[in-house]
């Protein structure tokens, strides 16, 4: 907690969020072990990565705070789309502000059955494509923004595209 709160002494940083790592890939089952692969990928390596060439995060999973100013501005949660920390990202990053990235990882439980990642898989495809349709003049607009978006969808897209071929 002290260090994702230690950010926050630059008043240009509205958000922070931390790498997020698969908690429970020391189960025998190979969808979580899949999903601990994805974490490390999506929620370390790659997001690390952008944010040391944007110097822009993204907010993920279990690991994130937020200036309580800006989420007074914002209005709470947003609700409009599925995937309700990427939007709370996206407001935090049209207003102005930069997303931190801390390295200290947080663990986070994944989905243990096929049925649960197929439904998050679902929820991911369809919030991107939510998120990317009322986002759409900001990612325009805003060059590291538009990295940032398209980064976070192309990964998904990677991820799901990765986990049908894996079988062969």
């Amino acid at each position: 907690v002290s260090e994702m709160t230690m950010p926050f002494s630059d008043s240009e940083v509205g958000g922070v969020t931390g790498i997020v790592m698969c908690g429970n890939w020391y189960r025998l089952k190979w969808i979580t072990k899949i999903r601990a692969v994805e974490d490390f990928w999506q929620l370390c390596a790659s997001l690390y990565g952008r944010y040391a060439l944007t110097g822009q995060g993204f907010l993920y999973g279990g690991s994130k705070g937020y200036r309580k100013s800006i989420w007074d501005e914002i209005g709470g949660h947003p609700t409009t789309t599925m995937i309700d920390d990427g939007e709370l990202a996206s407001e935090i990053i049209k207003r102005g502000y930069t997303i931190a990235v801390i390295k200290n990882p947080t663990m986070q439980e994944e989905v243990e059955t096929l049925r649960q990642y197929i439904a998050e898989r679902k929820r991911w495809a369809g919030g991107d494509i939510e998120l990317a349709k009322s986002q759409k003049d900001a990612i325009f607009k805003n060059p590291v923004y538009g990295i940032v978006m398209c980064a976070n969808h192309g990964i998904d897209a990677l991820n799901l595209l990765a986990f049908l071929l894996l079988p062969f």
